[in-house]
């Protein structure tokens, strides 16, 4: 994880989601997050872009900032084209909000 960007500690954005649906692969068994590791939508996961992999982040809703989540960083994205700070793992975004809300403005900062 060397060459990483260093970031301000808080940072505020949209949040989104993603699950199975977010697999390239066509054996869900064999779908693999940027680390490596196997992709499993119910674990308390995030991608995001120059931050190092494995590393903690607590996300908080900005319009509700006692609700909150712990997620660890072990894929890359969301697509930067689309302006959007973290991806979240469906488990942990609905510990936010409903699926159907798609996306929110969030607060993170490293959960360290």
């Amino acid at each position: 994880n060397e060459g990483l960007k260093t970031h301000p500690s808080v940072k505020s954005g949209i949040a989104s989601w993603y699950g199975w649906e977010a697999c390239r692969s066509t054996v869900v068994s064999g779908c693999k997050t940027a680390n490596g590791e196997r992709f499993n939508p119910e674990d308390m996961t995030a991608a995001m872009w120059d931050v190092p992999f494995n590393s903690q982040w607590r996300v908080c809703r900005a319009d509700l900032p006692t609700r909150c989540v712990v997620v660890r960083i072990n894929d890359r994205g969301p697509a930067k084209r689309l302006g959007r700070l973290i991806d979240l793992s469906k488990a942990a975004f609905q510990q936010l909000a409903p699926l159907e809300t798609g996306l929110i403005q969030v607060v993170i900062k490293p959960a360290s």
